[in-house]
Formats: C-alpha cells, sequence, structure tokens
C-alpha cells in the first residue's frame, strides 16, 4: 500500500436538502364522521354508495378523504397545492371531499380539469342536495318491483323458446323513487314470477296469474305500509294481471322504466300532443269489440286478424305516428292521460254496443301502462276483457280479466 492510499480518507456523501414537507394530515372522530354524514354516506361526484360493496352488497366502508385544497409538500407533487393554503386548509372540513376510490385518483391525475373551484362546487352541490332530500316531509313508500323473463328469440338447437330476464339492483330502485319518497326498508319487495317452458305462444296463464296473486299476497299485501312503490317489467298481460291485484285501494304510485332501467319521471310536464281514439263513426250492438292499444307501436290487422270476425267493431288508442316508440314514456302526466283515455273508452263501448260487450284487447304499451290499466280496471264496473299476448307479432289469447256479466 502507498503513503499516497494510507493518507487517504474517505469522502463524505453530500447531503442534499430536503425541502420542507407538511406532515399528512386529515380529519378523524368527529369531523369524519360530520363528512360521512353530510354526504350521506355516497361519493360527492358519482353518488355512489360508499358503504357496501357494489357486488357483493356487503357492509363496507369505502369512501376515502380527498383534499380539494392539496395536503401535501411540494406543487409538483401535490394536486391543486397552494403554499399558504395547503397547511391551513389540511383539516379543515369544507376543504375535504368524500369519495370513492376511482374518483379520488380521477381528480389527482386529471389537476387541470378538477379544478378548487369546480371540486368546490360539486361539494356544495351533493351536500345541498343531500340536505333538501332529507329535510323535507316524511313520505316513506315501500318499493316494489314485479318482474317475469320476456321472450327473447329460440334455441338454434331445439328451437324452444328463449327468455331474457332482468335484474335490478336496491339502489337504481331507490334512486328512481327519491327524492319524492324515502324507501321504507333496505330491500324492496321483489315479486319474479317464472313461466312455463316451452312455446312462448303456449304459456300456461292460469299458472301464472295464480303465481302472481301468491306472490303479491307474500311479497306485498301480507305487509304494512304507508305507500306503495311499484316498479314493472316483463310480459304484458302479467303486467296487468299483476297491476290488477294491486289495485288502486290505498295509496299506489307506478314508476317508470326505460330502455329496460327504473327511471324517475320527468319533473316537467311533457304537453303538445294526446292519444287519439278512433272506431265506428256510428256503434251498434255487438258482443265483441277490438280494442288495439297502439302506444309503443303500430297494432296492424295482420297481427290480430286470425283472432276477430270481420264484424267486429275495431277501436284504436294510440299516439301520433311519430310517437309511436318504445321510450315515449316521460312523466306521470302522460301515464295518467292515458289511464283516464282508456277508462272512457270502455265506458263508450259499453254505451255505444251494450253492457254485455266483451273487449279484445290487443296491447301494445310500455310496462307502466300495462301495471296502471290492471290497478284501474273494475270487474263489477267495466265490461269483460280479453288480453292478448303478443309473440313473434302475431296475438295469442292469454286471460280474461273479469266484467259484469
Amino acid at each position: 500500500m502507498t503513503d499516497v492510499q494510507e493518507k487517504a480518507k474517505p469522502r463524505k456523501k453530500k447531503v442534499e436538502k430536503k425541502p420542507h414537507r407538511f406532515p399528512h394530515q386529515n380529519i378523524s372522530g368527529v369531523p369524519e364522521i360530520m363528512l360521512w354524514a353530510a354526504a350521506a354516506g355516497r361519493c360527492e361526484i358519482c353518488n355512489e354508495s360508499l358503504t357496501r360493496h357494489p357486488h357483493t352488497q356487503r357492509r363496507r366502508k369505502r369512501g376515502e378523504k380527498a383534499h380539494i385544497v392539496g395536503q401535501g409538500q411540494s406543487e409538483a407533487r401535490t394536486p391543486r397545492f397552494d403554499s399558504t393554503l395547503s397547511p391551513k386548509l389540511a383539516k379543515d372540513p369544507s376543504n375535504i371531499m368524500l369519495l370513492c376510490q376511482t374518483c379520488h385518483e380521477a381528480i389527482d391525475a386529471e389537476e387541470e380539469q378538477w379544478t378548487v373551484e369546480t371540486l368546490r362546487a360539486m361539494k356544495q352541490a351533493h351536500e345541498e342536495r343531500i340536505a333538501r332530500v332529507t329535510g323535507g316531509e316524511r313520505r316513506q313508500a315501500r318499493v316494489a318491483l314485479f318482474t317475469t323473463p320476456i321472450p327473447h328469440g329460440v334455441c338454434a338447437v331445439t328451437g324452444a323458446a328463449q327468455y331474457k330476464e332482468w335484474s335490478f339492483t336496491d339502489e337504481a330502485l331507490h334512486d328512481a323513487v327519491l327524492p319524492r319518497f324515502f324507501p321504507d326498508r333496505e330491500t324492496p319487495a321483489r315479486v319474479d314470477v317464472r313461466v312455463s317452458a316451452g312455446e312462448a305462444d303456449r304459456i300456461d296463464w292460469a299458472a301464472v296469474r295464480q303465481e302472481i296473486r301468491r306472490e303479491h299476497v307474500l311479497r306485498v299485501k301480507g305487509d304494512r305500509f304507508e305507500r306503495l312503490s311499484v316498479f314493472g317489467l316483463g310480459m304484458i298481460p302479467a303486467l296487468i294481471a299483476f297491476g290488477q291485484e294491486v289495485g288502486d285501494m290505498g295509496e299506489v304510485y307506478v314508476h317508470n322504466v326505460r330502455n329496460g332501467m327504473p327511471q324517475a319521471w320527468s319533473e316537467h310536464d311533457v304537453v303538445g300532443y294526446d292519444v287519439v281514439v278512433s272506431g265506428p263513426v256510428e256503434a251498434v250492438p255487438a258482443e265483441d269489440v277490438v280494442v288495439c292499444l297502439s302506444l309503443t307501436g303500430p297494432v296492424e290487422p295482420g297481427q290480430y286478424g286470425h283472432l276477430v270476425q270481420p264484424e267486429w267493431p275495431v277501436y284504436t288508442l294510440a299516439n301520433p305516428e311519430g310517437f309511436q316508440r318504445p321510450n315515449w314514456l316521460e312523466a306521470e302526466n302522460q301515464l295518467r292521460r292515458v289511464t283516464r283515455r282508456f277508462a272512457e273508452l270502455l265506458a263508450r263501448i259499453q254505451m255505444g254496443h251494450g253492457q254485455g260487450a266483451r273487449v279484445h284487447l290487443l296491447p301494445a304499451v310500455p310496462p307502466p301502462v300495462a301495471l296502471d290499466l290492471g290497478r284501474h280496471y273494475r270487474p263489477n264496473h267495466h265490461p269483460r276483457v280479453h288480453v292478448y299476448n303478443c309473440v313473434d307479432r302475431k296475438f295469442h289469447f292469454a286471460f280474461e280479466l273479469g266484467g259484469t256479466r
């Protein structure tokens, strides 16, 4: 070893001076509880529930506390950082949002889009909405969902009819009821009625109606509640039958289903057109009368010609041509208008064709209309009604509702 090597001393490592780091702070205890309460346990951006797992529905605390004015050490590493405000607002509840993980990551990754002003406005809007909804009159409702599978093509191998099933989350149903009513239970009453296997035009409707009665008593009628909020989706005759079981006794509200999903009624009345009723100019006594409900689409003679006699009078209750589409129903006033016009048409048939006239009902209607028509039907007041089911654009007899003779 040389003298130079022996005398050499190890160099000291240059220590970089770290910038001042604010200790990460957040709220806990009572302030955190107040945040959860103000947000109603929901993400203040996407409104997702943060108290349950989205798939298993098991109780789970999933909310994250996110700072509006960032809480961190520097502008380079902290979204929405402010050297003056960041340490001051670190534990200020007004500067903290309750978010889901996805939204929390989004606001930190896309700082330019999620500005301080934007987030403050969203927090305020969400918490004001919660206060408005929960601060009103106590109006509780039992939420009920009625579903049946509907024909959905045929099996390529067996040729048997295939059916489409429906599945709605509790949250989707409750959201469609709020803020008009508050669900009185965590879980809606679900009436899911099966149909017989085989050809869709050979359904055992007597068995279906029997199951509807049994399930209605078991899931809905046999319990106590202030009012009933009803959703329905499935085969139209089954919806009419369930509506008849529910009836018009007590406070009952039929809610909308559009695009296969429960939806709140539009807050704005839809005006500009009314359903049109057409039929014979001069009514003569008749034992059988045909009523076509052309609301979601036209009911054409080729669909029912095999069922009727040429001399049977035919009435049509229809939307104007431009409005005969599946999703035309938006506002509750439209539903009431159709129900009223149908009742007027039944009275017109009884007056013109006799109290004993039998109505052959061919419905092309959305689910809420089917529920409401069944709900307002009165066997001791209205004529007998034969309800038909449409399969592959052909109508087939389903069942008779009842009547005066």
